[in-house]
């Protein structure tokens, strides 16, 4: 929230409050605090409504554009997922650093924190540190019930096994379970969490050396994907596999 915003908000409390002043101060306080509460309740589903950009048309760029930083930390965590979803790994572990002191404030903001530190460790190698995210995540497991959190949960944890060991037979297993996690999950997904899961699938299965199956994938990803950065990727492994085997996408 800018400035303005800000401006705006003072002014309105100003209006509203000044005939206020002649109620008892518990009354008022208690106006205060209710205005608040619905001033917070109205950002929060703003956002909402505003990450449909990401969730419903694939595109974090465009989110990015639109919503600048904020001193409010839940935006921050928003803008966290869509730097990552744009391809910008480091940015996006740098703002989940800075939320750190706040992660306990909400079960879903917690779930969200170590699956970005678990992807970025992840996409580095560096799995000493995965581990650690690891354990944290089966923790958060163990009390989380929405079906959106479990997914998110689950499919790191996977990945976390299958990045320990990457063999063909490994690759195979990552498969069925990604395929598993999709098929019960499919009908609380997104559309960017589904383009997720079938780039996933088109990654492995280019690994086992099914080259249509993946270029199939790969192309229907390229169309809808927007700005996701597996999107991008999508769209270049289309001309390096045509390049490479011949084949295309049909």
């Amino acid at each position: 929230m800018n400035w303005k915003n800000y401006a705006t908000l003072l002014i309105c409390f100003t209006i509203v409050l000044t005939p206020l002043f002649a109620l008892e101060l518990h009354s008022l306080i208690l106006v205060v605090f209710t205005m608040f509460v619905g001033y917070q309740v109205w950002q929060t589903i703003r956002l909402y409504r505003m990450f449909s950009i990401v969730d419903k048309h694939c595109d974090p760029v465009r989110f990015l554009e639109k919503f600048k930083s904020s001193p409010m930390i839940f935006p921050n965590m928003y803008r966290a997922i869509s730097l990552s979803l744009a391809g910008r790994y480091q940015d996006s572990y740098e703002l989940v650093i800075a939320t750190e002191p706040h992660k306990r404030r909400d079960f879903g903001f917690k779930v969200a924190y170590h699956v970005l530190l678990m992807s970025y460790y992840l996409d580095k190698n560096d799995m000493e540190n995965a581990t650690v995210e690891y354990k944290n995540l089966i923790k958060l497991r163990r009390r989380s019930f929405l079906p959106q959190l479990n997914m998110s949960i689950d499919l790191s944890v996977a990945e976390y096994h299958y990045k320990l060991n990457v063999t063909d037979d490994t690759t195979k297993y990552f498969l069925a379970q990604v395929r598993y996690l999709y098929s019960i999950y499919v009908k609380k997904l997104s559309l960017r969490h589904k383009l997720a899961f079938k780039y996933y699938e088109a990654d492995l299965l280019e690994k086992l050396g099914d080259i249509k199956g993946a270029l199939s994938l790969y192309g229907k990803i390229a169309e809808v994907g927007n700005t996701l950065h597996f999107a991008e990727i999508s769209r270049k492994k289309l001309l390096e596999l045509k390049t490479e085997t011949g084949q295309t996408y049909e």
